[in-house]
């Protein structure tokens, strides 16, 4: 329980009381041995003294006790301002304290968490990159098996085409030559052929000759020896001087060459022909070329059969 003012005060004033009686009393009894020597009223105060030092005290007591009490309550109170001043100090600083460490913690709590936070993104982050790595290691592991598939593929492929190329090269060489020597023997027949109709052309010719229409170059692919006669015999019978007939393997168009100075016997050559074959039963459909390289006066007749 704890202590009033009151209580502190009579304490205190206790406290004083009893010291203020022992130098009261010596005091006193100093002077009064003192006093000893003066003779007999000395020796009577000292024997009063003796008798009665306790009223004495009371009355120094009591006579000095009311500034006494007033001084230590005014003592007791500016003690209690201050202690009051201090209490509120510390008290001040308590709550200053506690509101400090209050934001501190949050802070720190705050601060926990963003760490927390950005360790756990970072966690992500690492897993993401890690399970990227694990996935371009194994696609790299698939392209190097493919790669490798790939490289034997290839190997088999250059040693087949290899082995073919032994296997094909003698007939594709014996082809070759076969296609120059009869390129040849065409380049010849054509010079021939020109060298012959030259030479008719030197030659006087009948009045039954003279009478053709115009010279006409014969040259064909696809049809047989008896329908090429055939065609070349009916073009004849139409009043056409046929040299010959020449085949081009690699002819495929079905036309009439001309030079422009001869469309008009062009045309009437188109019209004989389409006669011509419309009786022989061939299914061809001819047209007239105009060709500036084809020689003034010679016309050439090319038909291909078609294959459907």
């Amino acid at each position: 329980m704890p202590l009033t003012d009151d209580q502190i005060i009579e304490a205190i004033q206790k406290t004083n009381s009893e010291a203020i009686e022992k130098k009261v009393y010596d005091k006193i009894k100093g002077d009064l041995l003192k006093l000893k020597f003066a003779g007999g009223i000395g020796v009577s105060l000292v024997l009063l003294f003796g008798l009665f030092h306790q009223a004495a005290f009371k009355i120094v007591v009591e006579q000095g006790g009311a500034g006494l009490r007033t001084e230590i309550r005014q003592a007791v109170k500016d003690d209690l301002t201050r202690l009051d001043e201090i209490k509120l100090r510390v008290t001040t600083m308590r709550d200053l304290t506690q509101s400090d460490l209050s934001n501190a913690l949050a802070n720190v709590a705050k601060s926990r968490s963003e760490m927390a936070e950005i360790e756990n993104r970072w966690k992500n982050k690492v897993d993401v990159t890690n399970n990227l790595v694990d996935s371009l290691n194994q696609k790299a592991a698939e392209f190097a098996d493919r790669a490798k598939v790939l490289d034997e593929r290839i190997k088999t492929a250059q040693s087949t085409s290899e082995a073919m190329e032994r296997r094909y090269k003698p007939i594709i060489e014996s082809l070759a030559k076969n296609q120059e020597q009869i390129f040849n023997n065409q380049k010849e027949t054509a010079s021939q052929l020109k060298t012959s109709i030259a030479a008719v052309s030197n030659v006087s010719v009948p009045a039954a000759e003279s009478s053709s229409k115009g010279i006409v170059y014969f040259q064909f692919s696809g049809y047989s020896k008896d329908e090429v006669d055939g065609i070349r015999k009916a073009i004849s019978d139409a009043r056409w001087t046929v040299p010959g007939a020449e085949n081009v393997p690699r002819n495929i168009s079905t036309e009439v060459r001309y030079n422009p100075a001869d469309e008009i016997k062009a045309e009437a050559l188109l019209i004989d022909v389409k006669n011509v074959l419309r009786r022989l039963g061939i299914n061809a459909d001819i047209a007239l070329s105009k060709e500036p390289l084809v020689k003034p006066g010679i016309l050439e007749l090319w038909i291909a059969k078609t294959t459907s």
